[in-house]
């Protein structure tokens, strides 16, 4: 790759983003990074660039003055942090190269990176038990989609759990709200008096059912073989899934902790959120109630169940009408 600068080796990736991005070695040490050239004019006046565990930002001058240009530089700082930088990377600079304008650019690298530093900070030590659970049921149900034809772009463009969304997926007019539990407790919690209220949309929730056992799979094992599909079907969308994933607050470094537990599937089962289902939501609680988490026995829940073929072909017509033609 042709140098740019002292200490830096790069190539221009992005040719289409509104300011020049470049991934680059840093020599000596050969540590990898992105570097965005602006105007200095498009710089924002910052007491603090967002640092976290494994990046850094630092500003180079290219011309100085007012008039001059100046190098925004994402960072690698530890190596074992290399795979969470790689899609961090990604993103910051698929962020950036959708930008306007330069100074658009500045203003999204740094929301993007606060966001980031937000969610390392969160999950500095890995997930918990319950989120592992959690994910894993909503990993299992994006392979159930990508086994059974949908394209995994699509999939992803349908799973909403990595932004906080208040269903788990999206397709059209239809959601599905994702519930699991380990064990033999046939019960799963609802989170806020909004999660359960179907309003104008079809609502489908899939409760599965997992033990801990040697037979299982673990979290990593799953994730590898998401991957695997991705990148036989659709490999361009594999960085966006790597993303979503770190944003649900699964990064590589930490698979070891997810290995030891193994989990097999006992059941799945769908039920359609309808009148009469059990649940609370806004309408069928006291004036001045503004919120409730509540638990759920899924026996109560029978007489709305509805066939897995049944639930996998509503949502995958869903899938198909809300495509773009």
């Amino acid at each position: 790759m042709p140098a740019t600068g002292e200490g830096w080796k790069t190539q221009r990736i992005h040719p289409e983003a509104p300011c020049p991005v470049r991934a680059a070695i840093r020599e000596p040490g050969g540590m990898p990074a992105v570097l965005i050239e602006v105007a200095a004019a498009a710089m924002r006046p910052v007491v603090e660039y967002p640092t976290g565990r494994g990046f850094q930002v630092i500003v180079e001058p290219i011309r100085p003055g007012s008039g001059g240009e100046v190098r925004l530089c994402l960072l690698l700082t530890e190596t074992a942090y290399a795979d969470v930088f790689g899609t961090l990377a990604d993103d910051v600079a698929a962020n950036v190269a959708a930008c306007r304008n330069a100074g658009e650019a500045v203003a999204r690298l740094l929301s993007r990176l606060h966001a980031w530093q937000a969610i390392m900070r969160r999950h500095a030590d890995g997930l918990t038990g319950e989120e592992q659970t959690g994910l894993f049921a909503e990993l299992l149900f994006l392979a159930h989609l990508i086994g059974a034809g949908m394209l995994p772009g699509q999939a992803l463009e349908g799973w909403k759990g990595p932004d906080d969304g208040l269903r788990d997926f999206v397709f059209g007019e239809c959601e599905i709200e994702i519930k699991a539990s380990v064990g033999t407790a046939g019960r799963f919690a609802v989170a806020c008096l909004d999660q359960l209220d179907d309003g104008p949309r079809d609502l489908i929730l899939a409760f599965t059912r997992m033990q801990e056992a040697t037979g299982g799979f673990t979290l990593p094992e799953l994730v590898s073989d998401l991957r695997r599909m991705i990148v036989e079907t659709e490999p361009g969308v594999l960085p966006w899934f790597n993303t979503l994933l770190s944003s649900t607050g699964y990064f590589d470094v930490h698979a070891h902790r997810y290995s030891v537990r193994r989990l097999a599937v006992r059941e799945t089962q769908f039920f359609s959120v309808e009148d009469g289902f059990p649940r609370i939501t806004q309408r069928a609680v006291p004036a001045g109630v503004v919120d409730a988490r509540y638990t759920v026995d899924v026996r109560a829940c029978a007489p709305f169940a509805i066939a897995a073929d049944r639930a996998l072909e509503i949502v995958m017509s869903r899938g198909a009408e809300g495509r773009e033609p």
